[in-house]
């Protein structure tokens, strides 16, 4: 198994707008950008139950 760390990820600069879906969308985007960039993964742009339906 191999554990891997990146750089600290700043979202300061969405502080406030923690109900506006479009950040949140944001966030998410540049959290599974970096575990994928860590991990070797491929990034698929679909929610898992979308993916296991088709």
């Amino acid at each position: 198994m191999t554990i891997r760390f990146g750089a600290p990820l700043d979202f300061s600069r969405y502080e406030g707008m923690d109900r506006d879906r479009y950040v949140l969308r944001a966030i998410t985007d540049e959290v599974m950008s970096d575990v994928m960039r860590l991990s070797g993964q491929e990034y698929v742009d679909m929610y898992a139950t979308k993916a296991k339906a088709a």
